[in-house]
């Protein structure tokens, strides 16, 4: 199954030279979007580039309970002038506690696409707003604090 969707990513995005087109609400002007994907594991000093540059990070995990990369993505971005937007899967543990996230059933494939969208043309307010309430949680919580929490509400299922 991975391999397939690689080659389906790797068809979609060499036929675009990975970039994709959409066209805005407002005007009907078209806004280029461009799309890097990687696969193979990435150093952390590379990731947290990655990170600083990116405007959206998409976490579509469906069993990584310990899912450190949104809180690595915030933390990337402390001490820019722009917000970025975190879409995180429900079934992630950080969905929990990075309230100013988007939260998507990655197996519900429209009401991602709907989510993706919605950041995309997400206003310059609210994404500040949503960034600086996870940014305060990432600032107030350790690894460890959030790693506890985690095993109480394991415990509890």
């Amino acid at each position: 199954v991975m391999a397939r969707l690689r080659m389906e990513a790797d068809a979609l995005l060499s036929s675009s030279n990975g970039k994709l087109e959409f066209e805005m609400l407002n005007g009907g002007t078209f806004e280029s979007c461009h799309i890097f994907m990687r696969l193979e594991k990435a150093e952390r000093t590379d990731r947290l580039g990655l990170f600083r540059a990116a405007d959206i990070l998409l976490d579509t995990s469906a069993k990584n309970g310990l899912n450190l990369m949104p809180f690595e993505f915030v933390t990337a971005q402390h001490g820019t002038s722009t917000s970025k937007v975190c879409i995180v899967s429900e079934f992630s543990g950080c969905s929990r506690v990075l309230l100013g996230s988007l939260r998507i059933n990655p197996w519900n494939n429209s009401a991602l696409c709907s989510t993706f969208e919605k950041a995309l043309r997400m206003g310059e307010d609210e994404k500040k707003d949503r960034f600086q309430c996870n940014l305060q949680h990432v600032a107030q919580q350790s690894q460890m604090d959030w790693f506890e929490d985690f095993l109480t509400d394991l415990r509890r299922a």
